[in-house]
């Protein structure tokens, strides 16, 4: 089991996160991921949300600002026979108290809500791969969606993460650099089988890939390797600015709750700089992919 996408309440009392049993290779087996809720001191472990079905997984978690509800990625295979047919891609809420959810928005992964409540930034996929991902924007409660890149703006292999900086102004994700020359890649094909190579370093990243490389088990539809990178995009859809130049793999990252700093988590380490990207320094070797928050104590 695997523990992820760890949520502290605005109050910084509870810890919501995601408990993982992965899939290890018979899709009969009950695999997926449930939410829970602890203590900061450890006490009281509650699961507050169990998955619906064998497969469904969470890609996000975080609360809103009054602390009585959590939003999160919802997804889920569709399978036939053995063979992948579909998926589902959902963004939920959650009342903690009695475990029942509602639909936000629909085909729609890794969502982050803004500081100030208004706004919701999301990826909607084709296909299942964030390589033919894009960036949406809407109000919170999932209306007037749009992309948030504006036309022709840099074209990136794969993109994770979107994020509101700490004023609700802009959008920072996380990207394959563009224009990288890694070797060749292969994407999802909504069959569950890798399809024809992607350009170079164009591989995806998003929860069918993810799968396509536990079934297949040779990397075919992986992004890894690659160098990573965040940006950042204002909401007016202005072009991105790149902030680091870690060239990280995945890199998750979030922001100080007085937004005075920014701390990045990346397969080759855990970084902490300013806000803008700048000043990033190393305090801890990395080890594999993860997530991470911040609260003050």
């Amino acid at each position: 089991m695997t523990l992820e996408f760890p949520a502290f309440s605005p109050d910084g009392r509870r810890l919501a996160y995601v408990a993982t049993v992965p899939l290890l290779g018979d899709l009969n087996a009950d695999w997926g991921s449930d939410i829970h809720l602890v203590n900061v001191d450890g006490g009281g472990d509650t699961t507050v949300w169990r998955r619906d079905a064998h497969g469904v997984t969470v890609d996000s978690l975080s609360w809103d600002a009054s602390a009585s509800a959590l939003r999160f990625g919802y997804y889920r295979p569709l399978f036939q026979d053995g063979k992948f047919t579909g998926q589902q891609a959902r963004v939920m809420q959650l009342d903690p108290t009695d475990g029942q959810t509602r639909l936000l928005l629909d085909d729609a992964d890794y969502p982050a809500f803004s500081p100030d409540g208004r706004s919701v930034a999301f990826l909607r996929s084709s296909g299942g791969s964030t390589a033919l991902a894009t960036i949406y924007v809407a109000n919170a409660d999932g209306t007037s969606a749009r992309p948030l890149l504006a036309a022709g703006a840099p074209v990136f292999g794969a993109k994770l993460y979107p994020r509101f900086t700490p004023d609700s102004q802009a959008v920072v994700f996380s990207a394959l650099v563009p224009g990288d020359g890694e070797g060749t890649a292969h994407a999802a094909h909504p069959g569950g089988l890798p399809g024809g190579p992607l350009p170079a370093g164009q591989a995806g990243a998003g929860p069918v890939d993810r799968l396509v490389r536990l079934l297949l088990g040779d990397g075919r539809a992986s992004a890894h390797g690659g160098p990573w990178d965040l940006y950042r995009a204002p909401l007016d859809g202005g072009t991105p600015r790149r902030m680091t130049t870690l060239d990280e793999d995945e890199p998750y990252f979030v922001f100080a709750p007085d937004g005075h700093a920014l701390l990045v988590y990346g397969a080759s380490g855990l970084y902490v700089g300013k806000p803008d990207g700048t000043g990033l320094q190393k305090i801890d070797p990395g080890m594999t992919h993860g997530q991470a928050d911040w609260t003050v104590m």
